[in-house]
């Protein structure tokens, strides 16, 4: 059983089974290192992807990097420092969004990123002091993902099944996507978000797409992605299916599917394993 929402707040979720809990503590640590795997591009998140990135960083991301850079190395008297800039960083992307009407999708999206990456920084810096500024953040994931979706017509994320990608850079934006909003889930299930960071694929945990194969999503080439395509047998596609594996684990056709998934994923998808604990433990 989990805590009751608080309107606005960034809290953790208070998890009564001690598996949950245990569970929720892993993902929240590897969810506080995502602010530093953003000091250099070598080390990024596993939702970004380095490749459309190789030239130049879209100016969310080249602004957060910057923004984080002085977080690592933060101290009290220049906390408010860093809030205002967020802050302001904040008020110049929704500007934009709600004024250039050719805004990039890439550019977006990026911003959805960064602002995900400063919704993490809020939790490890504390969240009470001001409690405003946490509801307003969460107004801005919102706004953010609802205007992504007015300009693609379409949903943040979706099943590579029910929509092919034809490229390579296709594939990477939509993948980006998807694991970018399987980081959100990972949010929602151990932190109180009750208002904002809307998405729509999060009305239904179970529908969530579940991350590539870590050699699928790190290729470095058309040529070796295309390999991975041909490589890669997925039998596990959204997180339902990976509840189910994971209820019916002694079963052999269950067992060989998560033998297959546990093989091939990253970090990100170990944590999707660690979120079913979590999910299978509350109501």
């Amino acid at each position: 059983m989990v805590s009751i929402y608080t309107v606005g707040t960034l809290e953790h979720v208070r998890i009564l089974d001690p598996v949950a809990q245990h569970g929720a503590t892993l993902v929240m640590q590897a969810l506080r290192a995502i602010p530093e795997k953003m000091l250099r591009r070598e080390t990024f998140p596993p939702f970004i992807h380095p490749h459309p990135h190789r030239q130049a960083l879209p100016e969310p991301l080249a602004i957060c990097m910057r923004i984080a850079q002085i977080f690592a190395t933060r101290t009290l008297d220049i906390r408010s420092f860093i809030w205002r800039t967020i802050k302001a960083e904040q008020a110049r992307v929704l500007t934009e969004v709600n004024t250039l009407s050719k805004l990039s999708k890439q550019d977006l999206f990026a911003a959805i990123q960064a602002h995900m990456v400063y919704v993490i920084m809020r939790v490890i810096d504390g969240s009470r002091e001001p409690l405003g500024w946490n509801h307003e953040m969460l107004l801005i994931g919102g706004m953010l993902c609802e205007r992504f979706k007015e300009i693609c017509n379409e949903p943040l994320c979706q099943d590579e099944r029910s929509n092919p990608s034809l490229t390579w850079d296709d594939w990477i934006f939509a993948e980006s996507r998807r694991r970018t909003s399987c980081a959100w889930f990972l949010l929602n299930c151990i932190i109180s978000i009750s208002n904002g960071l809307y998405c729509e694929v999060l009305e239904d945990v179970r529908m969530i797409p579940l991350p590539s194969p870590k050699a699928q999503w790190e290729a470095s080439s058309h040529t070796g992605w295309e390999n991975e395509l041909e490589f890669n047998s997925n039998t596990l596609w959204t997180f339902g299916n990976l509840l189910d594996a994971h209820k019916w684990s002694n079963e052999p056709l269950s067992a060989q599917r998560l033998d297959s998934w546990n093989a091939r994923i990253d970090n990100l998808g170990s944590l999707m394993n660690i979120a079913t604990s979590i999910m299978s433990k509350t109501d």
